[in-house]
């Protein structure tokens, strides 16, 4: 779930609010694929903290990108 938001000063922000898996394998674009389950090599250490999950405020390039499903 993301929240995007906007003000009337111009403000822009970005933030993810849901759970998101630690895993032990950091590979970029993990969730992309079908992980082998016959090892424990992708297995979820936990959950990152809010304060780890993806979010911006205000960023340089000007704008915020965010797509869900079709």
């Amino acid at each position: 779930m993301n929240l995007v938001l906007a003000d009337e000063q111009g403000d822009i922000g970005y933030m993810m609010l849901a759970p998101y898996p630690d895993r032990k394998d950091k590979t970029p674009f993990i969730s992309n694929r079908v992980l082998n389950g016959e090892t424990t090599r992708y297995d979820w250490q936990g959950l990152l903290l809010q304060a780890e999950l993806p979010q911006t405020f205000n960023p340089e390039k000007g704008f915020i990108q965010s797509a869900n499903q079709r």
